[in-house]
C-alpha cells in the first residue's frame, strides 16, 4: 500500500512539473519589474527571460521600466503579445520584427529596426523611434512614430490614424516597392524635413509620400512596362531621375526645381491636361523623355538659372503656352510641335529653342493674313530667329524650322564654307506639311558673333540650296534688329529646304566650287 501511494505522488509531481515547464513557454506572462537587459533573469518577475523568438504567452514591460534589447527579438506566433507600457530600446542596434503576433501598450519604443509583416496585430498607442521601418502589413497606427533614415513600403497600407502621426528624419528615405503611405481624419504626417522617395516593383499610384514640403530627391526605378500613376500635382524639390518605368502625369502637373538625373530608361507620358515647369538654379543635368504617343503637355515653363537650358530627348508638343522666364529649351535633334492655338512668351536673345542637325520648332501657318510667325530658334551658342508670312494660295499648314552652326558646301555635308568666306556662320533648314502648295516670305535674323570672315552687312543675300548649289538672289542691305541683330528677306519661296546668308564676295566663289567635279578615288589593278 505504502509503495502504490508513493508511486501516485511521483506521478503527480511529474505531472505538475510538466504544466510548470509548459508554462514558461505555452502562454506564460513575462513581466519586466526592474530596469536591465532582455536577456537577464533578473529584469523580469520570476527570475526567468523570456526568449527571443516568441511563438506564445504575453511579454509586458511595466510603466517606468526600461529594457535594453540586447538580441533581436520576433514574435511569431498568434498567441505572442509583446505589451510596452514602459520603455524598450537597444544599446547594440537590435530590432523588433513581428511577423505574426500583437504590439501593444503606451509606452515607448526606441530601436535600430522594426520590421512589421502580414501578421502583425497593432494596437500600440505609445512613442515609437526607429532608424529603419519595414512595413509590409495592413495596420493603423495611433502611435507617434519617428523613423530617422528609411521607411519601406513593401507591401500593404500603413495608415496613420486619428491621434497618431509620422514624422520623417532629415535627409530620410522613402522607398515604395509595393507598399502605400495613407492619412485619414485626425492623423498627421510630419514630411518638412528633406527628405527623397523611390519607387521600385510593379506598377503603383503615388500617394501622401510625395505631399510634404520637404520632398527632394524622386527616382522612378519600377520593373520594365510599370507605371507610376500621379494622384496629385508634384513638386520634386531636389532631382528628378527616371531610371525605370513610366510616370504618367495623369492629368496632373510636374514642376521641378531642382535637378532632372542623367538620362535612364524612364519616361514621362502626358497629355494636354498636364503642365511641366522646369525652375532649377542650374542647368539640369540629364534630359525630359516622353513615352512615344503621349507626349503632349498643356503648358511649359522655363526658369533656368545661370542661362542655362532644359533638353529633351525625344518629340514633345506642347497643346497651349511655351513660356520662357529664364534659359532656353534645347530640343537637339528632336521635334517641338506648338498646338494650333498654341503660343510662345518671354523669349529672346539668351531663351529661345534650341536646335540641332534634324531639329526643329513646328508651328502652324495660315496664308494670306497681314500676319508673320516668329520663330524663336538659335544654336546653343547664338540666338538666330526666323519670321515666315505665308502669301495668299499658299496652303494652312505646319511649318518647321531649325537652325545649326556652320554653312556646308553641299548644305548637310563637304566643305565648311565659313572657313573661308563672309557669311553668317548658320544654315537654317525649312519644312512644309504641304511642301507642293508653298509660297512664303523668309525673314532671317542673326547677331554680329554669327559673322566671319569680314562680313558685310551691306550687301549681303539669302541663299537657297537647290539643285546641287546654292543660289543667289539680289545683294541687299541687312536691316538692323534691336538687340544688336541684323536680318535679311527673300520674297516668294516655293520650295522648302536649306537657307543661309551669304556677303558679297562669296557669290562667285560658291558659283566657282559648284561648277569644280569632286575629287574622284582611281583604283589600280
Amino acid at each position: 500500500m505504502k509503495t502504490i501511494i508513493s508511486s501516485i505522488y511521483r506521478e503527480v509531481c511529474l505531472i505538475i512539473a510538466s504544466f510548470m515547464m509548459c508554462g514558461l513557454t505555452y502562454g506564460s506572462v513575462f513581466t519586466a519589474t526592474s530596469s536591465g537587459n532582455y536577456s537577464s533573469g533578473t529584469t523580469w518577475s520570476g527570475g526567468v527571460a523570456p526568449s527571443f523568438v516568441l511563438t506564445t504567452g504575453h511579454v509586458n514591460i511595466a510603466s517606468g521600466v526600461m529594457v535594453n534589447l540586447d538580441n533581436n527579438l520576433t514574435l511569431a506566433g498568434n498567441a505572442a503579445e509583446l505589451d510596452v507600457g514602459g520603455t524598450l530600446y537597444t544599446l547594440d542596434n537590435s530590432s523588433l520584427i513581428v511577423n505574426l503576433g500583437t504590439l501593444s501598450g503606451a509606452g515607448t519604443i526606441n530601436l535600430e529596426s522594426i520590421s512589421f509583416n502580414s501578421g502583425l496585430v497593432f494596437t500600440f498607442n505609445g512613442m515609437i523611434t526607429s532608424n529603419i521601418l519595414n512595413s509590409a502589413a495592413d495596420y493603423t497606427s495611433s502611435a507617434e512614430m519617428l523613423v530617422n533614415q528609411t521607411l519601406n513600403l513593401v507591401s500593404g497600407a500603413m495608415t496613420v490614424g486619428s491621434g497618431g502621426s509620422l514624422n520623417i528624419g532629415n535627409n530620410a528615405n522613402i522607398h515604395v516597392s509595393g507598399g502605400m503611405l495613407m492619412l485619414v481624419s485626425g492623423g498627421a504626417l510630419g514630411l518638412s524635413n528633406m527628405y527623397n522617395v523611390q519607387y521600385t516593383g510593379n506598377s503603383a499610384t503615388t500617394g501622401v509620400e510625395l505631399s510634404g514640403s520637404g520632398l527632394q530627391n524622386v527616382e522612378i526605378a519600377l520593373n520594365h512596362g510599370s507605371t507610376l500613376t500621379l494622384a496629385s500635382d508634384l513638386t520634386v524639390g531636389g532631382t528628378l531621375t527616371l531610371t525605370n518605368g513610366i510616370l504618367d502625369l495623369a492629368g496632373k502637373n510636374l514642376s521641378i526645381d531642382g535637378d532632372i538625373g542623367t538620362l535612364g530608361l524612364g519616361m514621362i507620358s502626358s497629355t494636354s491636361a498636364s503642365d511641366i515647369t522646369v525652375a532649377t538654379p542650374y542647368p539640369p543635368v540629364g534630359p525630359l523623355m516622353f513615352l512615344p504617343g503621349y507626349n503632349t503637355v498643356g503648358n511649359f515653363n522655363v526658369n533656368i538659372g545661370g542661362g542655362g537650358y532644359v533638353s529633351t530627348a525625344t518629340d514633345m508638343m506642347i497643346d497651349g503656352a511655351l513660356t520662357f522666364t529664364s534659359g532656353s529649351l534645347n530640343v537637339g535633334s528632336h521635334g517641338l510641335l506648338m498646338g494650333a492655338s498654341g503660343y510662345i512668351s518671354g523669349y529672346g536673345i539668351t531663351s529661345y529653342v534650341i536646335t540641332d542637325y534634324g531639329g526643329y520648332l513646328q508651328r502652324h501657318l495660315s496664308a494670306g493674313c497681314s500676319c508673320s510667325e516668329f520663330f524663336p530658334v538659335g544654336t546653343i551658342a547664338h540666338y538666330a530667329p526666323v519670321n515666315i508670312h505665308l502669301n495668299s494660295g499658299a496652303a494652312n499648314t505646319n511649318y518647321m524650322v531649325g537652325v545649326r552652326s556652320s554653312v556646308l558646301s553641299n548644305a548637310t555635308s563637304e566643305t565648311d564654307l565659313s572657313a573661308t568666306l563672309p557669311l553668317v556662320d548658320a544654315t537654317w533648314t525649312i519644312n512644309s506639311g504641304s511642301p507642293a502648295n508653298m509660297n512664303m516670305n523668309l525673314q532671317l535674323i542673326w547677331p554680329t558673333t554669327l559673322e566671319v570672315n569680314s562680313f558685310d552687312h551691306s550687301a549681303a543675300y539669302i541663299a537657297h540650296y537647290k539643285t546641287e548649289s546654292w543660289d543667289s538672289s539680289p545683294l541687299m542691305m541687312a536691316n538692323s534688329e534691336s538687340g544688336g541683330m541684323y536680318s535679311l528677306q527673300r520674297m516668294s519661296i516655293i520650295t522648302t529646304g536649306q537657307f543661309a546668308v551669304f556677303g558679297q564676295a562669296s557669290s562667285s566663289a560658291i558659283t566657282e566650287l559648284a561648277m569644280t567635279p569632286p575629287l574622284r578615288c582611281s583604283r589600280t589593278r
